[in-house]
């Protein structure tokens, strides 16, 4: 089932020190990571609520998945932000 609250999510987000276009889509990505972050959410859930995932055949790929996101997450809060100004 394709998740529809979401754009289409990439494997890994972008590493670049600018903001890009795949950042714009994914502000509210972004914001539910974040949140589910500060909340003290397990990973695991939180991974399987936002991105609409009821299967996860590895885990440890999901949880770099996970990661990557929340860490561009955490990285737009710092400094991204700064861009959009």
């Amino acid at each position: 089932m394709k998740n529809t609250t979401l754009p289409d999510i990439e494997e890994f987000p972008p590493e670049s020190e600018t903001v890009t276009a795949y950042d714009r889509r994914c502000f509210k990505l972004y914001i539910m990571l974040l949140d589910a972050d500060a909340s003290g959410e397990d990973w695991f859930g939180a991974y399987t609520r936002i991105f609409k995932i009821a299967h996860i055949e590895n885990r440890e790929h999901s949880y770099q998945h996970y990661q990557a996101h929340l860490k561009r997450a955490k990285w737009m809060t710092t400094t991204g932000y700064r861009q959009l100004l």
